[in-house]
């Protein structure tokens, strides 16, 4: 968003996405987890505590073996906003397209099973979505956190500038957890690319803005941990 003006940021040339809603409806968040059982609680907890109630949680237990399917098992067990799908290990891409395929909602967001949405993340998102009906998914904003959840001081977040796909080419700064999609955007660029090891994320971005219009606002939404076993320790 444009600091000044309010605007959203768009692509040159692309054009609205077709038949978003400015009302709000049921978001899924599909969390895939392999191996990290000791914060999927925190992940699963951060969704429920938000205050926008139509909302249903997909697990993936990407063939985890250290007792992250069964923390998930507890939380559907104890609230039917919660499911569990169990597969082999086929790797981040395959998980998130089969939390995918099994939601319901008419917004999506995929929330890494170290990360923390932040109070207010889905309402938020649902209103960025509902008052630019043209964009197929909308990005706030994320802070760093430790392994023990403390807030990584100093470490500021990126902002978008006039041109996101430029942007994008550039570096990454849209956040996974920060962003909420049209759920019917997928039907039309495909879900993430299961060949991809690793930013499988940026491919999605490409594909959607070659396509469609996003918008990128200030809203604090999300926290993105940092520890010894994530993925992008490994720069190369």
């Amino acid at each position: 968003m444009d600091a000044n003006t309010g605007a959203a940021r768009v692509m040159v040339g692309a054009r609205p996405y077709p038949g978003g809603r400015p009302e709000g409806g049921k978001v899924s968040v599909v969390i895939p987890c392999y191996n990290l059982a000791r914060f999927l609680g925190e992940a699963i907890g951060s969704v429920l505590c938000q205050g926008y109630a139509d909302l249903e949680i997909v697990v993936v237990d990407d063939g985890s073996g250290d007792g992250a399917g069964e923390v998930a098992a507890g939380y559907a067990g104890a609230d039917p906003r919660v499911r569990l799908i169990r597969q082999e290990n086929r790797g981040l891409a395959a998980a998130r397209n089969r939390g995918l395929a099994g939601a319901g909602g008419e917004y999506v967001v995929f929330l890494d099973s170290d990360d923390r949405l932040g109070s207010g993340a889905l309402e938020g998102g649902v209103r960025e979505l509902g008052a630019h009906p043209g964009c197929a998914f909308v990005s706030g904003l994320c802070r760093k956190i430790t392994a023990d959840g403390s807030v990584v001081p100093g470490w500021e977040q990126f902002r978008v500038g006039d041109d996101p796909y430029l942007e994008l080419l550039r570096s990454c700064p849209i956040y996974v957890p920060a962003v909420m999609y049209r759920r019917r955007v997928f039907d039309a660029v495909g879900g993430f690319d299961p060949s991809y090891r690793a930013a499988e994320d940026y491919d999605l971005y490409y594909r959607i803005l070659e396509r469609f219009p996003v918008h990128c606002h200030d809203t604090l939404v999300a926290e993105i941990r940092r520890h010894d076993a994530n993925m992008t320790r490994d720069r190369t």
